[in-house]
């Protein structure tokens, strides 16, 4: 989770209740870090999706474990397939799939799912855009019998080298996002023309009210 989808979910119920009811989320950014020390957890660490994908990837090599891979730009989830294969072939790759670029249908949506069930997946990593990446996943999450659907954004664009990361010292001053906005200024711009005032206002207003625990609140809407 990273700011951007922070501030989505204070507007958009549907994903706030996903987020909430996810089994876990993780700080994907340096703000939400920030923000979580000044809110007294000194022990914060950033946990970005593309990290937390890699170290599952790693930790289930040999044990048996199906990856699936869903989502990204067109040949991104196969390239992706690729590379695990030949890096970690210990790991178990069920299979790649990456979606056109608009709501799939229900009769597509029932082949995604039959295509998946096909390949003895046991994890599903998904990466799309926020919030698309998390109305799909919560609606398969009750259709598909896996162990887990991990949300992780560009992870699949990052370790296929389609994005470049930010220099660390852009990612440790919370700068990443003006380093994307640089890559993709058209799609990126008026996001973060809205994302970075919106959660700073954000941050400010639930520091000085002393609110650190908890999840997403309706509050405020």
């Amino acid at each position: 989770m990273d700011a951007h989808c922070v501030v989505l979910a204070r507007k958009d119920p549907e994903l706030r209740r996903f987020l909430n009811d996810a089994a876990f989320t993780v700080p994907d950014g340096m703000p939400l870090v920030r923000m979580a020390r000044w809110m007294g957890f000194p022990g914060a660490e950033r946990a970005r999706g593309a990290q937390v994908m890699w170290r599952i990837l790693e930790a289930t090599a040999g044990a048996g474990v199906g990856h699936f891979f869903y989502g990204g730009g067109e040949g991104v989830a196969d390239a992706l397939a690729a590379r695990v294969g030949a890096e970690l072939p210990g790991v178990r790759v069920a299979g790649a799939f990456c979606p056109p670029f608009r709501p799939l249908t229900r009769s597509e949506e029932n082949e995604v799912v039959a295509r998946i069930h096909g390949t003895g997946a046991d994890v599903v990593w998904v990466g799309l855009s926020t919030p698309g990446q998390h109305q799909w996943a919560a609606r398969m999450r009750g259709r598909l019998d896996v162990k887990l659907i991990g949300v992780v954004g560009a992870a699949f664009d990052y370790h296929t080298g389609a994005i470049r990361p930010a220099p660390a010292w852009m990612q440790a001053a919370s700068l990443e996002w003006l380093y994307r906005v640089v890559q993709e200024p058209s799609r990126l711009g008026p996001r973060y023309l809205e994302v970075v005032p919106k959660f700073s206002a954000l941050a400010a207003w639930q520091v000085l009210r002393g609110r650190g625990q908890g999840s997403l609140s309706s509050r405020a809407r």
